[in-house]
């Protein structure tokens, strides 16, 4: 009984490795890796790879932008409403403090937040599932 036990909480808490399948997402940042991250619960991960595809996508749109912070975001979102890009503000804030906690268990409402900014990203930067970049590094 006692193994048992022990055994359903090491498989719910303890620490989840990729497999070979998804070994070459730590070397990638495109959608599909943001989102293989994301589903697997490697939430910091996946904010990671987000942040570098918008730094990416600003990049693409115009060489050396030197944005930071709101006006970056307005930049990627210089097409947008008003209200969008301070929703994308939002999120940006939301994607920096996750990374920033730099814990490998997240609280709930920072899943709930992840998840909203990548929808939300997904949705109005389009030009973000054409980046596909390998690396040579673990992201």
């Amino acid at each position: 009984m006692g193994n048992n036990f022990l055994g359903k909480l090491r498989q719910v808490f303890g620490a989840r490795d990729f497999n070979k399948e998804n070994d070459q997402l730590l070397h990638t940042i495109s959608v599909q890796a943001m989102d293989a991250r994301y589903e697997f619960g490697d939430m910091i991960g996946a904010a990671n790879v987000l942040r570098m595809l918008l730094e990416m996508y600003g990049e693409r749109k115009k060489q050396n932008h030197r944005q930071k912070g709101r006006k970056f975001i307005e930049f990627i979102l210089s097409s947008k409403h008003q209200d969008l890009k301070n929703v994308g503000y939002k999120h940006w804030q939301n994607i920096n403090k996750l990374i920033h906690l730099n814990q490998p268990k997240v609280y709930p409402y920072h899943q709930k937040n992840l998840e909203q900014a990548i929808a939300f990203f997904k949705k109005e930067v389009k030009g973000i599932h054409q980046i596909n970049i390998q690396s040579t590094e673990e992201i």
